[in-house]
């Protein structure tokens, strides 16, 4: 929201005509209106960005000091507590929409039912869900997505035969329930059950990921050749859920076959041939990635590092770092929360025998705060698997 439009809100009439009072009601609910687009668009196409969500909390504040209520801006702005999982703002939020007579909005009441359930507090969502005088099929959904994320596929299941009516939604949280739990005699019956005019080409994709994150990459195929219609995801379901078996060969089959590749195939074909070994072909494969106009973020870049880091490639080790710092990209190591692309290159200088670099990677890692177990770094290749170096 821009600075002007803050200084619109804080206008005061400075006559009692009408016209001035329509004039100033339409402009300002104009700039509410487009600060409420312009929050929601950012919230909904940034979620990974993980600032995002206390950036929306503290401009949201902004607008509350000017002692104006948005109801429409509640819900986006519980998801975004949900999303940095800042339980208390979304009390205060709650508070917020009792005192102004709102709770029971279903809007809000779904959005505060995820926000609590998304914070871990099941107990508070579920009291928030029987209090609600009026609830739809999104408001079920909610509650019954809380359940499945915090693990508890029993009270899912209970809710879930308890629906007046069902959405594609609601059939696909319980098929990716129960996958995820490991019950794919479950997951596979439920996805059997679902009417045909709500199995979607996201219900045949969780059934499929479910599978292939297993490696049950039979039952995977079978399901795969079936599918009406693919998306993007399920090809690279099935060349992570290949390589996880080990069978790079079928994942480079699967890959070929992609009619229109974008950069989750590649990165699923990158980091299955590096933790397989095959470092050669994973690094030809960047090239080619790179040749087709596709830039690499964060996922591609520790596949490659990986790939030169069990290959001692100390020239291509540093042009990666150096991309990596000039896009500013940030790397997770999923143990520790430390960034790993330093202990990458400290086995790629220490491989090519750069004690002297290595050590200044090391004061690097000390200085600013990391830690490196000796022999071992965990990252993330295909957003379920570790491989260890």
């Amino acid at each position: 929201m821009s600075s002007g439009s803050i200084k619109l809100l804080s206008w005061r009439p400075l006559t009692t005509s009408w016209r001035w009072h329509l004039l100033r009601s339409f402009y300002s609910f104009a700039v509410l209106l487009d600060f409420e687009d312009a929050l929601s668009h950012q919230i909904q196409e940034q979620e990974d960005d993980g600032t995002f969500g206390l950036e929306a909390i503290v401009l949201y504040n902004q607008i509350r000091s000017k002692e104006v209520y948005l109801l429409g801006l509640v819900p986006l702005v519980l998801k975004a507590c949900a999303y940095v999982s800042v339980l208390n703002c979304g009390k205060s939020l709650h508070s917020e929409a009792i005192k102004h007579g709102v709770d029971s909005n279903v809007h809000i009441g779904t959005s505060l039912v995820s926000m609590y359930a998304k914070c871990g507090d099941i107990p508070d969502s579920r009291k928030l869900f029987e209090y609600m005088p009026e609830r739809n099929v999104v408001t079920w959904n909610a509650m019954i997505s809380g359940y499945v994320k915090n693990g508890d596929m029993k009270s899912a299941s209970v809710l879930f035969d308890k629906m007046p009516t069902r959405n594609a939604i609601s059939w696909i949280e319980m098929i990716d329930g129960f996958a995820r739990s490991g019950d794919l005699v479950t997951a596979r019956r439920t996805f059997n059950e679902v009417p045909f005019e709500l199995k979607n080409v996201v219900t045949w994709t969780v059934m499929i990921d479910g599978y292939a994150r297993k490696g049950e990459m039979e039952g995977a195929r079978l399901l795969f050749e079936d599918m009406p219609q693919r998306n993007f995801y399920v090809w690279s379901s099935m060349i992570s859920g290949y390589c996880k078996i080990g069978n790079v060969k079928e994942a480079r089959a699967i890959f070929d076959r992609v009619p229109v590749r974008n950069l989750v195939n590649w990165n699923s074909l990158i980091c299955g041939y590096t933790k397989n070994g095959f470092c050669e072909e994973a690094l030809d494969a960047f090239g080619k990635m790179q040749n087709e106009g596709y830039e690499p973020d964060e996922v591609t870049v520790v596949g490659v590092l990986s790939a030169c880091a069990q290959l001692s490639l100390l020239d291509a080790g540093k042009d990666v770092h150096k991309m990596i710092c000039a896009k500013g990209l940030k790397l997770n190591d999923v143990d520790s929360g430390n960034d790993p692309h330093y202990a990458l290159l400290l086995n790629i200088y220490a491989g090519s025998g750069s004690w002297e670099k290595a050590g200044r990677v090391s004061m690097v890692v000390a200085d600013r705060g990391l830690q490196k177990t000796s022999g071992r770094s965990s990252l993330m290749l295909d957003n379920t698997e570790q491989f260890h170096i």
